[in-house]
């Protein structure tokens, strides 16, 4: 009994600390842009955060992987591309971990397993307050306006206006490795917008 606990506890614990970085990126709703003869765009980039959030660039090189061409001449574009950075900060998460192995519930079993309730889920709480609080995460989240306008003849024919919202949750990397590797995939997922 005592050994099935603790390969449970051991596999639960490796399996939290397992999980170094997820992101994901969500468009807020599906965008549909017509298909280009020329493939001209350009791109207009503001961010009204006090966060260092360099988008443009990378953003270049997505949309010139996909056969376009970024122009900064308004008449020789058919798209525009405007993004706004509206929000970039870090956001702490408190682990379930720490919650789970803080359980009184929890803390009475494993005295009971080790024979004394009292100070075995006493000495089982510090543990998971301690454990707990190193698997503590941190979440970057990244919120962009986008709007795309098509043109034809220098006219608009069409503007959608969409929302990125882009997180990271991380253990032990910091906030710019964090803020790199969102940029990359903000860059590439709106880039796959443009036929």
């Amino acid at each position: 009994m005592k050994t099935l606990f603790l390969s449970i506890f051991i596999i639960f614990m490796l399996s939290s600390c397992s999980s170094k970085n997820i992101s994901k990126v969500e468009i807020t709703n599906e965008i549909v842009v017509s298909k280009s003869e020329n493939k001209t765009i350009s791109i207009l980039y503001n961010n009204i955060t006090d966060k260092e959030i360099q988008i443009y660039e990378k953003l270049s090189v997505e949309l010139k992987k996909h056969g376009y061409t970024v122009v900064s001449n308004e008449y020789a574009r058919e798209y525009s591309l405007d993004i706004n950075t509206i929000f970039a900060n870090e956001i702490g998460k408190k682990s379930t971990t720490k919650d789970i192995l803080s359980n009184t519930n929890l803390n009475i079993t494993i005295g009971q397993v080790f024979g004394n309730v009292g100070v075995s889920g006493t000495i089982g709480s510090k543990i998971g307050s301690i454990l707990g609080d190193s698997l503590d995460t941190k979440s970057y989240q990244i919120i962009m306006d986008i709007t795309i306008r098509e043109f034809k003849d220098n006219i608009i024919t069409n503007e959608t206006i969409t929302q990125v919202v882009a997180e990271s949750t991380i253990i032990d990397e910091s906030s710019e490795i964090t803020i790199d590797i969102l940029e990359n995939k903000i860059a590439e997922k709106v880039a796959r917008i443009f036929p």
